[in-house]
């Protein structure tokens, strides 16, 4: 490191007087210590976890339409940077009002801004509910016995762990039960399946509101990083799904994502008979 100091004559012990050899040592380590100063504090202002997780973009919309008798609730979430997230997950919150029916029919308010974990059938969160964020990503949760958005008024009377949730009991999903991968009770009374009505009028009522939280690792940096949005009853679209915002381009061949048409919605079927994916690329 050069420290802009010179002996004055020919002399390099600047005549005998040691102070000043502790002067120029104590000048050079101070010159170390400040740039090394100034440079962490730059290096931590830039990569700072909050500014990466403006890269990430969520729809402004979610949707929630009926496949094979069944609703599903959906949104989509993308990433804006070149370099993607490392181990990229998402995690979904319900945050309602809890009510009790009266013996008189009367919906009376009990527990105010209770917390309900959501259940992920895409992608799957038995394995980690991780995403690609290379391209657009669906994230679907199915209204099924388990989920916050299920209308009390649809659960069996009589209790049974394999078809009607109840606290403290760990929440499960449907799809489970029916693909073989947890035992079902035959003898269990089955939930009536809701209609459209029943859970619009559910999640106002509740005042229900959807918190997305989605953490990964920034490949550059090493850290940690988390983007949170929300969806209110407001957010939601009834029977619409995501227009398609990717294609293929002319010149490489690659995957080219038009993010004009990221947030745009379309009309889908009233009830979708089969959907070879849920991407809608």
């Amino acid at each position: 490191m050069t420290i802009g100091y010179g002996a004055p004559s020919n002399d390099i012990f600047y005549g005998g007087c040691g102070s000043m050899a502790v002067i120029l040592t104590l000048e050079s380590f101070s010159g170390i210590f400040l740039d090394a100063v100034c440079i962490g504090m730059f290096f931590v202002r830039f990569s700072r976890a909050t500014t990466r997780a403006c890269s990430i973009i969520f729809s402004n919309f979610a949707v929630i339409r009926k496949i094979r008798g069944d609703y599903y609730f959906m949104f989509q979430v993308c990433e804006r940077r070149k370099h993607q997230l490392a181990e990229a997950h998402v995690r979904c919150y319900a945050v309602r009002h809890e009510f009790d029916v009266s013996k008189d029919g009367v919906a009376e308010e009990t527990a105010l801004f209770q917390t309900h974990h959501m259940r992920l059938q895409q992608p799957d969160d038995d394995i980690g509910a991780f995403l690609l964020m290379a391209l657009p990503q669906v994230v679907v949760h199915r209204i099924d016995p388990w989920s916050p958005f299920f209308p009390r008024e649809c659960l069996p009377s009589d209790y049974h762990a394999t078809t009607c949730p109840a606290f403290p009991d760990p929440s499960q999903r449907a799809i489970d039960h029916e693909n073989g991968n947890r035992d079902y009770h035959a003898d269990a009374t089955v939930p009536t399946k809701p209609t459209q009505a029943q859970i619009d009028r559910h999640l106002r009522r509740s005042e229900l509101e959807v918190v997305v939280i989605l953490e990964g690792t920034d490949s550059t940096t090493g850290n940690t990083m988390q983007a949170r949005f929300s969806y209110t009853v407001h957010d939601m679209s009834w029977n619409h799904t995501f227009a398609r915002c990717v294609s293929r381009d002319p010149v490489t061949n690659g995957a080219h994502i038009d993010f004009d048409k990221f947030h745009d919605v379309r009309a889908a079927p009233a009830d979708c008979a089969r959907d070879t994916s849920v991407s809608v690329f």
